[in-house]
């Protein structure tokens, strides 16, 4: 949470009003300069599953992290202050990873702009489908049906032992560990249904316009991806073309 006062209520709101009630809800305030901290605090008041986390501005990774080191329960979601979600959100993911015995499980989203809704990644057709690992490991590094994305998504808590968002990246923090939580997962299920509202405005990480360091940031990420891959052998048949693929693929 880093001034979002506008957008916050709404965010908290979807949440609250999930179908699927058994939640801890912690409201991280990276040190914001408008009302939110107070929003937050007002919304612990208001609910026993809701938490404020008050701490110095450390960027988006610094406050994922201490979410996650705050966290208690059994799965992790994160969902972004600006954005909002489906009522079903939560139940629909957490129905997908048990149903499946998923590790990892992931909705499809709305993006929202002043051009009204589309749907994004793997869209709205209903289909559930079920990966293993390896063909998991595929799609999200071609960047097609699953994306790096972390708010369409539940993980299994196990799964971030030992792995943190990293604290220098200010973008594609998401790309940086993504696929190692693939890696440890042993199933991922995908559920495409849109339950995700992620909206698109001026002045969010993603929209504020990249500087060369963020482009050589992005390709650094891209590079520790393909050196992990080639570490742990997970495609040995075409690892030399899938590699100059993905590499490819970040060039643009």
């Amino acid at each position: 949470v880093y001034n979002v006062e506008q957008y916050l209520p709404r965010c908290v709101e979807s949440i609250l009003a999930q179908t699927y009630e058994n939640l801890e809800i912690l409201l991280v305030d990276d040190g914001t300069k408008d009302n939110s901290g107070a929003i937050c605090d007002a919304y612990a008041r208001q609910d026993a599953r809701v938490k404020a986390i008050h701490k110095k501005n450390g960027g988006l990774s610094s406050a994922r992290n201490a979410g996650i080191d705050a966290a208690t329960g059994e799965y992790l979601s994160f969902v972004d202050s600006d954005d909002w979600v489906d009522r079903d959100f939560c139940r629909t993911l957490y129905r997908g990873a048990t149903d499946y015995g998923a590790d990892i499980s992931i909705c499809s989203y709305y993006e929202v702009g002043e051009q009204g809704m589309r749907c994004g990644a793997s869209g709205d057709g209903g289909d559930t489908v079920v990966y293993d690992r390896r063909e998991a490991l595929r799609l999200l590094y071609e960047d097609s049906l699953i994306r790096s994305y972390f708010w369409d998504k539940l993980f299994k808590r196990e799964l971030f032992d030992g792995v943190l968002f990293p604290e220098d990246h200010t973008v594609f923090e998401d790309m940086a560990i993504m696929y190692k939580l693939f890696y440890r997962a042993n199933r991922i299920v995908q559920q495409n249904v849109p339950l995700y509202y992620y909206l698109l405005r001026t002045g969010s990480i993603l929209h504020s316009g990249f500087d060369p360091q963020a482009e050589y940031r992005f390709f650094l990420v891209i590079r520790e991806r393909v050196l992990f891959l080639r570490e742990k052998n997970v495609f040995p048949e075409d690892q030399d073309r899938f590699e100059a693929e993905v590499l490819k693929r970040g060039a643009h």
